[in-house]
């Protein structure tokens, strides 16, 4: 695995990929995150560049694992329908993303005001399918290239 750039477990949880066999390939929701905290610890996968886990039912106890795997440079990140709303704040803070897609996650407050802490190094974001408040989406204007 020392070449991999892209890996996507994208819907692991609803539709469970399955080997030629019929078996499916993770038996339980855990074994994405085993397989993550796999992909950190490996020293010759540091090239992954884009990680894409849409939903896969991602919830507060699992952003550790998926927070260590963003550290070792990711910088595309899907994790679009999944039910983050303000746990977005423990996955983006800090974090050096180019590319992330946010749809349909359920957004909070605290959610968008991590969102916006993060847009200096944002190129692409996608928040489509997220009840926004006016609010929240004058906060997220104010980030934007050109806002004054």
């Amino acid at each position: 695995m020392p070449n991999l750039e892209y890996l996507d477990f994208s819907y692991v949880v609803q539709g469970a990929p399955k080997n030629v066999s019929g078996t499916p390939v993770f038996k339980k929701k855990t074994d994405i995150y085993k397989m993550l905290a796999g992909v950190s610890m490996n020293v010759g996968c540091t090239k992954l560049k884009k990680l894409a886990l849409r939903g896969c039912e991602i919830q507060k106890q699992e952003i550790k694992a998926l927070r260590k795997v963003l550290d070792e440079g990711v910088y595309r990140l899907d994790i679009s329908f999944n039910p983050l709303a303000e746990h977005v704040v423990d996955l983006l803070k800090d974090l050096s993303l180019v590319e992330v897609d946010l749809s349909g996650c359920q957004l909070s407050d605290k959610g968008i005001q991590a969102l916006c802490s993060s847009l200096e190094t944002l190129e692409i974001l996608k928040i489509r399918d997220n009840s926004l408040n006016e609010e929240n989406c004058k906060t997220l204007a104010k980030f934007l290239p050109g806002a004054s």
